[in-house]
């Protein structure tokens, strides 16, 4: 009977074995395996190590741990934790920083588990690693990108139903809002009633729940009432199932741009309209203001007859028209008739004497004779 326990206990320990043996054999297939000896010198590493930190087994066994230690981590206040634990014999689950082969910085997930003899004596370190240095590099340079988009950029969430979850302080100071102002309040609060009352609003949160990105300018409202122009992204954001669960926005505030550009566009405006009235006002002019070009005509018309320079006033008498204009002190040209009616120094029914004219007599008579036409 005594013999039969026995068998049993040792099928029971046999199967016990065989169940560690097959799950070690399990985790060495698939996982980073380092033993180091109870001083901390390793003894081996298994395929996967090797392959992976870029290394021959010789290379490593006999060394000390700390040797493939990057020298900027050994004073680090998480790898003296890692050391204090194999000094003190205990367990330890965290990330270790090594040196590959090439000198590259890996990091591991690790579990370091000190194996004893029978009497309590620590034999080696068993260290189990899965690499993690793609995933740490990646998640540190999203969180720099987050980071310098923080700094730089005005930063508000909402969740799906356009309420708001937080935003940065660039957001709230551009808003002139405070967090626990805003927070769980509708984006309608930003916008003005024309805007969240019309179809395209609601359009655009329906854009926003089917995960479209929109980007474009906004015109919002801030706190004080204040029109604040931004150039800004919704960006829909999926959970780990791939579902939607928040919207993100970045803004620019662009206000001043966009205020300049208004005043330019109104500035471009009133200088048309002023082309344009002044065009209908010349126009008028050569409707109604005669250039007299042939000082012979002057006595014809020296009932209306008006001479534009210094001195300068009505005629009534063509032969004293004449015999004022022998001077070059009001000769005149047909720019400065033009100009001289622009500034209400005529009047409609005017007839300008202009001396020195090229033109021939019966050239500027015939065009005298049809009241919508100036002889220039």
């Amino acid at each position: 009977m005594f013999n039969k326990r026995l068998k049993q206990e040792l099928s029971t320990l046999r199967e016990e074995l065989s169940s560690l043996q097959q799950v070690k054999e399990s985790l060495e297939s698939e996982m980073l395996v380092i033993n180091l000896s109870a001083d901390g010198r390793i003894q081996s590493v298994n395929h996967n190590f090797a392959q992976e930190m870029l290394y021959k087994t010789g290379d490593l066994v006999g060394r000390a741990l700390e040797d493939i230690v990057p020298e900027h981590v050994k004073h680090d206040e998480f790898h003296l934790r890692f050391k204090a634990t194999l000094t003190r014999g205990e367990h330890f689950a965290g990330a270790v920083r090594l040196l590959r082969g090439n000198g590259q910085e890996a990091w591991l997930r690790s579990i370091s588990q000190p194996v004893r003899d029978s009497e309590g004596r620590i034999k080696y370190f068993a260290i189990f690693s899965s690499d993690l240095t793609r995933t740490i590099e990646a998640s540190r340079e999203h969180e720099n990108l987050i980071g310098a988009l923080m700094r730089s950029t005005a930063l508000i969430e909402f969740d799906l139903n356009g309420n708001v979850l937080t935003a940065n302080d660039r957001f709230l100071s551009s808003m002139g809002y405070s967090l626990a102002q805003i927070q769980g309040k509708h984006h309608r609060i930003f916008c003005e009633p024309e805007e969240y009352n019309s179809q395209a609003y609601q359009a655009f949160w329906k854009r926003l729940n089917a995960g479209e990105f929109i980007a474009e300018r906004f015109k919002r409202i801030d706190a004080h009432g204040r029109v604040v122009w931004l150039e800004a992204s919704y960006n829909p954001v999926m959970d780990a199932n791939n579902k939607l669960y928040k919207v993100v926005k970045f803004a620019t505030v662009i206000t001043d741009q966009v205020n300049q550009e208004l005043a330019v566009a109104e500035a471009a405006s009133i200088a048309y309209n002023t082309s344009l009235q002044t065009d209908n006002s010349a126009q008028r002019g050569t409707t109604v203001v005669m250039v007299l070009h042939d000082l012979t005509l002057a006595g014809r018309y020296s009932d209306r007859l008006v001479v534009v320079g210094p001195g300068a006033g009505p005629i009534h008498d063509g032969a004293k028209a004449v015999a004022d204009w022998g001077g070059d002190s009001v000769v005149v040209s047909d720019q400065v008739a033009a100009v001289a009616w622009l500034r209400g120094e005529l009047r409609p029914g005017d007839v300008v004497l202009v001396k020195g004219s090229r033109y021939r007599t019966w050239d500027v008579a015939d065009a005298l004779r049809d009241e919508n036409v100036v002889a220039v």
